[in-house]
Formats: structure tokens, C-alpha cells, sequence
């Protein structure tokens, strides 16, 4: 399988000034799309008021001011339900829905409209007839909402505490951002099989997560790098939440790999972090 030519930018600025890290060799190309990976640390102070959430989320695409597509973790949505209600319980979930997800469309929609950006914008939990999901949201530079996806394996806090319900494996579908084809997985969805199967020829396979687990080398490996050697994409992106919030703990590495799994870049362990790099 050809491997898509590969620039990954250093950048300084994120996180307090905590530096990235990188592991690929520079190249060029006219028509580069340039890829933003944000390994975003929650807090309670984050979600404290919208103000505060706006400028947490704003300051790291400021940050990765050189990306068209900028691509945040699992759940940095989810908890933004948290400005609404003092539990994500799913009664409360369900009656602050629609406020919530106005909320969402115009802080996200205002951010790739004013930097002119694709963001992916992590999972919020969709209400949809009497059924609640949890949904990744992607916005286009006009604004609006691009793309969206439901995630599909749950894992067991989300079925059996949250009470979420599984999407619809045939939902998920690739789509294209300026000639750039893109597949997606959330978290758990990415530790099945099925996946392999039904992931076509794509530039980035993305797996956004928000592991609860204690982080360790082995049950990360069971998830994309073990499936992107078998499938059809190019490259694969994880995308880690990190930090504390609503009494559960994130950690884990966001990492880019080739289809041979070697490792192309890398994020720091746990705390704020990001890194660049383009598609050719």
C-alpha cells in the first residue's frame, strides 16, 4: 500500500509552551492538507462556565493556527453538558439535549467559520427519539455542522451507568475534506474486529479516545495499531483525552502510525499536548 508523502511542523506554542514532538521526515507538496491532533486535558475549571470552555478550546486552535482540519478527543463535547446540569445522568441528558447542542453549534461553528478550519469537535450524547448517543461532530469552515458519527462498541460505564445506546455500524462511512478521504472510530469501536472489514482506501483512519482505563502499552496496542496493519488506510491518528472530571481519569498517548505501525509522531503522556503534520 503506498505510503502518502509526510510533513509533520513543529510547534511550540500549546499548552504552555509545552513542546511537540517529532518523528517524521520533512516534504512538500502544492496542495497539502494540514492536520491538527489536540490531546486535550479536561478539568472542571474547563466546563466551569461557557466563557471558560470557549477560551480552553479557542487557545488550541489559535495554537494550530497552520492546520485545515483540527481533530479534539472523544467526550470534550460530552462534558460540556455539564454548564446545563450537575450530573450526566440520563434523564438530565435527555431534558438539556436540544440546550446543549445549540450550544455546541454556535461556540464549534463560530470557531471554524472566524479561523476558516474543519474541526472535529470530540463526541457530545445525541437524544434522538427517546434514544441517546454518543456522537462525534464535525464543523466546516462555514460553520455548520460537516459530518457526524455514532459510536458504536460502548463501553461498560457508558451501557450500564450513562445508559447510552450503540450505534449503527452501517452509519459509519468515510468522507472527504479537500480531496482527503477520512475514516472514523471512537475509542471502543476501534478494539473490534469489524472494522477492518468495512474501512475503505483512506488517506486517515481516526480513532479519538477517552480511555477511563489506567493507560498501558498492551491494551492500547489491541486498538489501531493493531487494526491499521490490516485495513486499507494509510495512516492512523489516535487522539487522546487526558486529565479529571466527574470523578473519572484520562490518560493516554496520541499517536500517528504508517500501515506498517511504525510510529510517525507522538504527544507527551498525559497533560495538553498536540502535533502537526500534513497530508500530501
Amino acid at each position: 500500500m503506498p505510503f502518502p508523502k509526510l510533513f509533520l511542523l513543529w510547534w511550540g506554542l500549546l499548552f504552555a509552551a509545552v513542546p511537540l514532538f517529532s518523528m517524521a521526515e520533512a516534504d512538500y507538496s502544492a496542495d497539502p492538507l494540514v492536520i491538527g491532533a489536540v490531546q486535550f486535558e479536561v478539568s472542571p475549571a474547563v466546563y466551569e462556565t461557557g466563557e471558560s470552555f470557549r477560551n480552553a478550546v479557542e487557545e488550541k486552535v489559535i495554537a494550530l493556527e497552520a492546520a485545515d482540519f483540527i481533530i479534539f478527543p472523544e467526550y470534550t463535547s460530552v462534558y460540556a453538558g455539564y454548564l446545563f446540569v450537575n450530573s450526566l445522568n440520563r434523564e438530565e441528558i435527555k431534558r438539556t439535549a436540544p440546550r446543549v447542542k445549540e450550544f455546541l453549534d454556535q461556540e464549534w461553528g463560530r470557531l471554524a467559520r472566524k479561523y476558516h478550519k474543519y474541526i472535529l469537535a470530540g463526541t457530545y450524547y445525541a437524544v434522538e427519539e427517546g434514544k441517546i448517543y454518543n456522537r462525534a461532530l464535525i464543523y466546516g469552515p462555514e460553520g455548520a455542522l460537516f459530518h457526524y458519527q455514532d459510536k458504536v462498541f460502548l463501553g461498560d460505564i457508558e451501557k450500564e451507568v450513562i445508559g447510552l445506546d450503540q450505534g449503527d455500524l452501517d452509519n459509519a462511512v468515510p468522507f472527504t475534506i479537500e480531496g482527503k478521504t477520512f475514516f472514523l472510530t471512537i475509542c471502543r469501536d476501534t478494539y473490534n474486529e469489524e472494522w477492518e472489514s468495512i474501512v475503505p482506501p483512506v488517506d486517515l483512519w481516526i480513532d479519538i479516545k477517552a480511555n477511563e482505563l489506567p493507560y498501558t502499552d498492551e491494551y492500547y496496542a489491541q486498538a489501531l495499531p493493531s487494526r491499521l496493519p490490516r485495513s486499507k488506510a494509510d495512516l492512523g491518528l489516535t487522539v487522546s483525552l487526558t486529565g479529571s472530571i466527574g470523578g473519572y481519569q484520562f490518560e493516554g498517548f496520541s499517536t500517528l502510525r504508517n500501515d506498517m505501525n511504525e510510529l510517525r509522531a507522538t504527544s507527551r503522556y498525559d497533560g495538553g499536548d498536540a502535533f502537526l503534520f500534513t497530508l500530501e
